[in-house]
């Protein structure tokens, strides 16, 4: 009976260590995802087609990118708009359009112009 548990204790460790594991490599591929998503986005923009934000690193990047700095339009999705980065819009050269777009649960995206 003990060595039964044992095992059992044993298996159950084993099993949440591997699912830990799993959960961990899965946020940092979703991280480097994401990041070489905000790269490309940053490597293709151009300044006169609308250019989508989805978060405060990707501001950051672009405002950091000469071609980047001078997108003319934006539209903000479904993005924490409490990010620091947000608070940095106004240094974009010639933003003069800012939609905001937000997907809902059920798939439907409202839009916005707030600029």
């Amino acid at each position: 009976m003990k060595r039964g548990l044992t095992i059992v204790a044993i298996g159950s460790a084993l099993l949440a260590l591997i699912c830990y594991d799993l959960v961990r490599r899965g946020r940092v591929t979703q991280k480097r995802s994401m990041q070489e998503r905000r790269e490309k986005i940053v490597r293709e923009v151009d300044p006169q087609r609308q250019t989508g934000i989805y978060d405060g690193e990707l501001v950051e990047m672009l405002l950091a990118d000469p071609v980047g700095k001078q997108i003319t339009s934006a539209t903000i999705i479904s993005a924490d708009l409490s990010h620091p980065a947000f608070q940095r819009l106004g240094e974009f050269e010639k933003l003069h359009d800012i939609w905001t777009a937000l997907i809902s649960d059920k798939y439907k995206i409202s839009m916005k112009k707030t600029k």
